[in-house]
């Protein structure tokens, strides 16, 4: 809900830095990616320059409807993500072809082969190799010749810093009018593997991965994709 001139009722308590009214409207709802006035920007938005405590009170809310969320999906799934496909023994590991479909060993896989491989191909026709700058692999960000990721297959946050994002429009100032964009920031959960993604040379998968974070991820800024590391430096896919 806004006011007449536009405004939500988060907008004057993040100008002010109000924390614990911001934290207040936050447990009853308040969506912070509305944007202000009509089309100006959004709370989140205005935090990420002006106020980091109000920003980092955004990101714990989001924290916790994703694991909510999370909590959900596997709900759905019989309580667990890590079932097996064909017989329903949750001690499963991924399909090296797809990584996502799960099996508890390979008497499993070769009966339900014939089910699940049009899906595996399809799946892993869209992984696509990328080269990152600023590749870092090893352990708590600290890199060192020889390191490689602590998994091979892992989920990426790939995201949108709107701190560094002109905030004329969110979701479409990250690409330059010359066409260039803003590095993309890419790593996985224990962090052993981060790198940046320019558009430069690699426009297709940016693209379709700006494309896809704006229109579908979460609050248009942040998406999650399942990865592979190749074991070539700079790559994954």
């Amino acid at each position: 809900m806004q006011n007449r001139c536009g405004s939500t009722a988060l907008f004057t308590p993040v100008m002010d830095g109000k924390l614990d009214a911001v934290k207040l409207l936050i447990e009853f709802g308040v969506d912070p990616d509305i944007k202000e006035n009509g089309d100006w920007k959004s709370c989140r938005l205005i935090s990420a320059k002006y106020c980091p405590e109000v920003f980092d009170l955004f990101i714990e809310a989001d924290k916790k409807k994703i694991k909510l969320s999370r909590a959900a999906a596997r709900a759905e799934v019989g309580g667990s993500f890590r079932l097996c496909k064909a017989c329903g023994v949750d001690k499963g590991q991924r399909c090296s072809g797809c990584y996502l479909v799960r099996y508890c060993g390979l008497e499993c896989q070769t009966r339900d082969w014939s089910n699940h491989q049009d899906d595996c191909k399809v799946t892993k026709d869209q992984y696509k190799q990328v080269e990152l700058d600023n590749f870092n692999a090893g352990r708590d960000d600290i890199s060192r010749e020889g390191d490689l990721p602590r998994k091979t297959n892992f989920v990426v946050k790939v995201q949108l810093n709107p701190g560094k994002v002109e905030l004329e429009d969110s979701k479409l100032a990250a690409i330059a009018p010359d066409g260039v964009g803003v590095p993309l920031s890419i790593y996985n959960q224990d962090r052993s593997l981060s790198g940046c993604l320019q558009r430069e040379g690699q426009e297709v998968v940016y693209d379709m991965l700006f494309s896809s974070i704006t229109r579908d991820g979460f609050k248009g800024w942040m998406g999650f994709y399942r990865a592979f590391y190749p074991g070539e430096e700079d790559e994954t896919e």
